[in-house]
């Protein structure tokens, strides 16, 4: 059996297209499937659509009250039934052979091995420039990957990321120490704050190599990824960036007491001041090629001092953040 999960939180009207696709789907003969969404607290119509789709997918609705994706994902892998379990986003468009091609991938490499597809942008407007020159930088805020038409395994530690929203696990993957990571993942008092604390994917599939998984792509494996306008921004982009590196000290809370100026190491302030000067230069008298991984540098950095500072509030004896909680209502 196969298990498509969903995570959504009040993007009813794009999940709807999402499920909308996932009705045309071409099926391997005679595979047992179901799609799990699961709903992250929303306030919309997100329950009303998952009832609408149940007539045409074997869906089933599952609601994570703890706001937090890394909540919801874990949630799902939890309730989820399927050997095999499949992983998209709530705003795209999932190729009719999508399944099919995940699905005889994992028939055909047994044992240690994970999956990732192709990811091609679905723009809500046209991009403007310093983004649509640059999308090789901006991997993670725009999700994309094309890597041609031939399968191939990937290098995952040498940087050649899956995307999060096009992935693939035999069950094996989620034992007792692997899991989706709750200090990050897009938690509730983050994003009240504007920032948006991911990489939980990307630490899964880091624990993974560690544990001697091989990633494989699957370049039939095809999904279209919406971008909303609203994120064709700096102000965007630099807010983003900014919860990356918050997500880099969380993810690695090992930390010394030592070689700090106003509880961020020092290394972090040369670094931002070297970054920012880079940025003001290149935004100023060069292009975007320049001035963009320049701004991403700056804010990544700048979201790591943030979060040493934040952690050293919250504890400053041990300078490590309490530890998420909350109870599981599911």
């Amino acid at each position: 059996m196969v298990s498509i999960i969903i995570c959504t939180y009040n993007r009813s009207r794009e999940l709807s297209r999402t499920l909308g696709s996932l009705s045309e789907l071409i099926l391997p003969a005679g595979l047992e499937w179901e799609v799990v969404v699961v709903d992250n607290n929303s306030s919309d119509s997100t329950r009303q659509i998952c009832l609408e789709h149940q007539a045409k997918l074997p869906l089933r609705y599952l609601f994570e009250k703890r706001q937090g994706k890394s909540f919801a994902l874990n949630s799902g892998v939890q309730t989820a039934r399927g050997e095999f379990l499949i992983f998209t986003d709530d705003d795209v468009r999932v190729d009719r052979q999508w399944l099919f091609a995940l699905w005889d991938a994992h028939q055909r490499y047994p044992g240690k091995v994970f999956f990732g597809g192709r990811v091609l942008p679905l723009w809500e407007k046209p991009p403007p420039r310093w983004v649509s020159q640059n999308l090789s930088t901006l991997t993670v805020l725009f999700p994309h990957l094309d890597w041609g038409d031939q399968e191939k395994k990937a290098d995952i530690a040498a940087g050649e990321p899956f995307a999060g929203g096009n992935s693939a696990y035999p069950r094996s993957a989620f034992g007792s120490a692997n899991r989706f990571s709750e200090t990050v993942g897009l938690l509730e008092q983050d994003a009240k704050r504007g920032y948006r604390v991911g990489l939980e994917d990307t630490e899964f599939v880091r624990q993974l190599v560690g544990d001697g998984w091989q990633g494989v792509y699957v370049p039939g494996a095809m999904i279209r990824h919406l971008h909303v306008a609203s994120r064709y921004s700096e102000k965007y982009l630099r807010k983003f960036y900014m919860g990356a590196g918050m997500a880099l000290v969380r993810l690695n809370p090992s930390r010394s007491a030592t070689h700090q100026i106003l509880g961020a190491p020092r290394y972090l302030w040369r670094l931002l001041v070297s970054t920012s000067i880079r940025f003001i230069l290149t935004r100023l008298f060069c292009g975007s090629k320049l001035w963009v991984p320049a701004e991403c540098q700056m804010a990544v950095t700048w979201g790591q001092i943030v979060e040493y500072r934040a952690t050293q509030r919250a504890n400053p004896a041990t300078g490590t953040r309490p530890a998420t909680s909350g109870k599981n209502p599911n």
